[in-house]
């Protein structure tokens, strides 16, 4: 599909950004629910709970009306290791996706994430592994549910507030924490031709300012993104008035490798200017780490100078790449 869409375009002549990243990715869409871990009181309960307020502390509470219905009071379910780690699971595993796709998209709905080409397969095995992760979390709940359901009661019960039907059962968390999700792609309907040329013409050219926007977003956010690793580096490597340097830390250059390996597969507009300012800093990396940096001062004078030639460059290209963005809004 990529490659038809790709050569398609392709025939048109040279591709605009919005085109190149329109050829060269999928719009993820990831479903996840969550689990009830809170529940209203009923207003009688609350009605109580006012005039007790007003008997026993009136001075936190000025005005206050004998109805309940202007108090809204609610009581936590579920508060174990079990349900926690579930939580925990669905929203790191929501984060992950949301955090390695394309930067700086903000015209899609929550939910809805951009994915070069080459990130399918590795988001389908991430999805997968963490739905397993998901579906053992599950089992681990159901076999403890009955002891946890009698702790609910013995906890709430003595307070008036137990209600069986606050609770979701088994089935529903399976259901609520099952990762569902699919590709899209975005592109004017082709039968709308046959119907309206006006109406056709007009929704391509919203797609395509679009993707346009799309590409100028990511542009500008790849671009502040190894500005910022190459700040922290110039920050950690060149000393300060003291003549002393700062304290580098291994995880700020993994995070860095990281990115520049990536680069390729989410170059989608293809960023030539940012593609240079990549390999310098990946050449001047090449065979360093935090302790090589820490312990050879001359290692640390050359990769700080690189830093600081390349800073003022993405400096640079970063104010330029923000007019646009700017223009476009």
């Amino acid at each position: 599909m990529a490659t038809a869409i790709k050569t398609e375009l392709e025939t048109k002549g040279e591709l605009s950004i919005g085109e190149k990243v329109e050829a060269g990715t999928f719009v993820l869409s990831l479903t996840v629910g969550g689990i009830r871990t809170k529940a209203s009181v009923k207003g009688d309960k609350v009605g109580k709970m006012a005039a007790a307020i007003r008997v026993d502390a009136p001075e936190t509470v000025e005005e206050m009306s004998d109805g309940a219905d202007e108090i809204a009071v609610s009581k936590e379910l579920l508060k174990v290791d079990e349900v926690l780690a579930l939580m925990q699971e669905v929203r790191g595993t929501r984060a992950l996706v949301r955090g390695k796709a394309l930067p700086g998209v903000r015209y899609l709905k929550g939910g809805m994430y951009v994915y070069p080409f080459a990130r399918v397969t590795w988001v389908e095995r991430i999805i997968a592994a963490a739905q397993e992760r998901i579906d053992g979390l599950c089992d681990s709940l159901e076999r403890k549910w009955p002891e946890i359901m009698t702790e609910e009661e013995r906890r709430l019960a003595p307070l008036g507030l137990f209600d069986l039907g606050d609770y979701p059962t088994i089935a529903k968390i399976r259901k609520a924490t099952r990762l569902r999700f699919s590709w899209l792609r975005f592109s004017t309907p082709g039968d709308l031709k046959t119907i309206s040329q006006e109406a056709f013409d007009a929704e391509r050219a919203k797609a395509a300012a679009m993707w346009e926007e799309t590409g100028q977003q990511v542009r500008l956010a790849q671009l502040e993104t190894l500005n910022g690793f190459v700040g922290r580096l110039r920050e950690a490597l060149v000393p300060g008035e003291d003549g002393k340097r700062r304290v580098l830390q291994q995880r700020t250059l993994d995070g860095l490798e990281e990115w520049l390996g990536g680069f390729d597969f989410e170059n989608v507009t293809d960023f030539d200017e940012l593609r240079a300012a990549r390999d310098r800093v990946r050449d001047a990396m090449r065979g360093v780490d935090a302790e090589v940096l820490r312990r050879e001062p001359r290692a640390a004078d050359r990769v700080g100078q690189t830093m600081t030639d390349v800073g003022e460059a993405l400096s640079s290209l970063t104010v330029e790449q923000s007019r646009r963005v700017r223009l476009r809004d």
